[in-house]
């Protein structure tokens, strides 16, 4: 972010590490209803619920002085609408991002790697096309 002097008139920058961003934006996009994970991006189609260590994989930032942009890999639920999903989305990240960090969300991209399916029997299976 760029130089901010408060009323004490001190100096300072203030930056993000990019799995700080990566966070928040795993938690805003789990938030919502109908995504079923973080997918592991383009090379790795294995979804990663909660572990940070590969949630990462599927979330790509770039980070300017004042904005960040956003790229996500979802496996999302069967039967929901994929256009509302991304509309929550971008309000959510948007929110969480802007309120946590103070940078402006300039862009958000997601791919959908996969679906998650439930048969009759209510057992998961996942199918990634």
């Amino acid at each position: 972010m760029k130089d901010a002097i408060n009323k004490s008139g001190i100096k300072g920058v203030l930056t993000f590490d990019p799995d700080v961003i990566k966070t928040i934006a795993a938690i805003a996009s789990l938030e919502i209803e109908g995504i079923y994970a973080i997918s592991g991006g383009i090379f790795d189609g294995i979804a990663q619920k909660l572990s940070n260590k590969h949630l990462y994989k599927g979330i790509k930032v770039e980070i300017g002085s004042e904005e960040v942009s956003i790229s996500l890999y979802l496996i999302v639920e069967y039967n929901h609408s994929i256009p509302d999903i991304y509309h929550n989305l971008k309000s959510n990240l948007q929110q969480s991002l802007e309120f946590m960090t103070g940078l402006k969300v300039q862009e958000v991209n997601v791919r959908i790697d996969g679906l998650k399916i439930y048969d009759d029997k209510e057992k998961e299976k996942e199918v990634t096309y």
